[in-house]
């Protein structure tokens, strides 16, 4: 059993901006199962971000935090190729997923942490009544308050990938 700590405690000070992302419930699983250690996107930012975690309907609560690595960026065969050497058979779905694409993006995850607290959608409206999930993710600088607020929380960590 890992300790309690603030999450402002686990997410050290560094240059990195803050995002909440969006995240099927099943992939959340996979992550926290050892078995999905990139998030894979079609858009995303050139850098390394801390991540909070909205999960999905028909969940509706962000859950905790990832610790998000430098991205690779590379064309949809080259993500593919990642995906097929991490879990056989993947590959093909991330090629169709991405294939449109100039350039799409394989972000390590590096660590996992899940708030003590109980964090559903309607907690988040009643605190903050213009708060809406993001479809794929929002920069949590245009969200200070809930940023801070978010900060605050007391997380368990989870898992930490090597």
């Amino acid at each position: 059993s890992f300790p309690t700590r603030r999450s402002s405690d686990l997410l050290e000070i560094t240059e990195k901006k803050y995002i909440l992302m969006s995240l099927q419930e099943q992939y959340y699983t996979q992550i926290l199962d050892g078995v999905k250690i990139y998030e894979y996107r079609r858009f995303f930012k050139d850098y390394p971000l801390n991540s909070f975690i909205y999960l999905t309907s028909p969940v509706k609560r962000v859950i905790g935090y990832l610790e998000l690595g430098e991205p690779i960026i590379g064309t949809p065969r080259q993500i593919a190729d990642l995906a097929e050497s991490v879990k056989a058979g993947h590959g093909s779905i991330i090629y169709d997923y991405m294939k449109d694409l100039a350039k799409c993006y394989a972000i390590p995850i590096k660590r996992v942490c899940e708030f003590e607290d109980d964090l559903t959608l309607n907690l988040l409206k009643t605190k903050f009544p213009k708060f809406v999930p993001p479809q794929s993710y929002i920069l949590m600088e245009n969200y200070s308050d809930i940023l801070e607020y978010l900060l605050g929380l007391k997380v368990v960590e989870k898992l930490v990938i090597p």
